[in-house]
């Protein structure tokens, strides 16, 4: 048997009551328990600076996504100004052609 992991029995049958505690109901210790804990705080901590960075990534591109709305309006409106030039200046035969 391993000498670093303890183990704790008990026939006390008042013990089975405490479910949350494993060395009070009978089982035998997890020797890898504090690792496995530690472990755990990490990668909960680090999942939860993860999705901080989420949230603040998508509060970015919601940000460029509005700034790129502006951009195509302003697109759309020089492309309708470009064609109605055009028109107009095909309308009065004085289009020259692009050098």
């Amino acid at each position: 048997m391993n000498n670093n992991a303890r183990t704790t029995f008990s026939n006390n049958n008042n013990d089975y009551n405490n479910v949350g505690n494993p060395q009070k109901i009978g089982n035998p210790v997890n020797p890898h328990e504090e690792q496995q804990n530690s472990l755990l705080t990490r990668v909960v901590s680090h999942v939860q600076k993860l999705n901080d960075v989420m949230v603040e990534v998508t509060m970015r591109l919601q940000e460029i996504n509005e700034y790129n709305r502006d951009i195509v309006t302003l697109s759309q409106v020089w492309g309708n100004y470009m064609r109605n030039v055009a028109f107009n200046l095909e309308s009065i035969q004085r289009l020259d052609d692009p050098k």
